[in-house]
């Protein structure tokens, strides 16, 4: 598993651009960072498939990631569906710091990333990934919430 992370948000997919501006006029609206009360799926509706959602638990030396939703295509993309699991129970120890540094990098910089690269899957294969991930906080401030949307290709 490779990922690489875009802190300039050159993303290409469609997807990713209308989750970006969702968050950006949300945020505006606030006046703050958007929290998970302010995300209406019905605006969303064309993006539900292909969304997922991360909760943020904060320990006292650590910071622990669990799915708390992941959309209909990406399950049956990648054929598991991890709703409710925590990353450490999911991603082999060798890949885990990579895989979940884009979402330490949205808790430390408080913004949007977009990040790309490849993911193996026993069943799929590798398949190239491009995804963005934007900050939810139910306070405005503290992050307790990562959405993202990803977007699953045929690796090259």
């Amino acid at each position: 598993m490779t990922v690489r992370l875009d802190p300039g948000l050159h993303y290409s997919d469609a997807r990713l651009a209308a989750l970006h501006h969702w968050w950006q006029a949300k945020a505006a609206a606030r006046g703050a960072l958007p929290g998970r009360a302010d995300f209406e799926p019905l605006e969303m509706r064309a993006l539900l498939q292909d969304l997922y959602m991360v909760d943020v638990l904060r320990l006292p030396d650590a910071l622990r990631f669990r799915y708390r939703l992941i959309g209909t295509a990406i399950t049956q993309r990648t054929g598991r569906d991890v709703t409710g699991r925590f990353f450490e129970e999911i991603y082999p120890v060798e890949t885990l710091p990579n895989f979940s540094a884009s979402f330490r990098w949205i808790v430390a910089e408080r913004r949007p990333l977009r990040s790309f690269g490849n993911m193996e899957f026993s069943s799929q294969g590798y398949l190239g990934f491009e995804a963005l991930e934007v900050p939810l906080a139910t306070d405005g401030n503290q992050i307790d919430i990562i959405l993202g949307v990803l977007a699953l290709l045929p690796a090259p």
